[in-house]
């Protein structure tokens, strides 16, 4: 839940508020060891998400919107310690006020371990991306990150 103010460009007085509320379960398929060369797991999340958007200038208006997504995903990693490389493929649904899109990531990464409970990440993902208004498009994000497990 959160509210955001004062974007830049954004209307005067622009106020954008929302929630959402998901649920995402994954399941460990094979488990890396004697029977098998690489760990597979395969999991869904579906949210569900509602904004509420006010501008009082230029023009004062107020705009409601929800939505769902679903996202189903598959993916493989394999322990080369202090490397963990990974690679997945999910597909996501979204039906956004009525209009419904789709994207497909295929993502390509590593955690370099620094611990058992932390490392870094990078990966590159690769996006197919098809709006609600068609156009299909694509768009590569590369990411490095730190996670840490408690």
């Amino acid at each position: 839940m959160g509210t955001i103010n004062g974007l830049p460009g954004a209307p005067v007085n622009e106020k954008i508020s929302g929630t959402a509320l998901g649920c995402s379960l994954k399941y460990q398929v094979v488990e890396e060891g004697a029977s098998s060369p690489v760990s597979v797991a395969v999991g869904a999340t579906d949210r569900l998400t509602s904004t509420h958007v006010e501008a009082s200038l230029p023009v004062p208006f107020s705009s409601d919107s929800g939505g769902n997504t679903f996202r189903v995903g598959v993916g493989a990693s394999k322990i080369m310690a202090p490397f963990v490389p990974y690679a997945g493929v999910d597909y996501t649904l979204a039906s956004i006020a009525g209009d419904m899109s789709g994207q497909t990531d295929v993502t390509l990464g590593t955690v370099i371990a620094w611990s058992a409970q932390g490392g870094v990440f990078v990966e590159d993902t690769y996006q197919l991306i098809a709006p609600f208004a068609g156009g299909n498009y694509a768009s590569n994000q590369v990411a490095v990150g730190v996670g840490y497990s408690l």
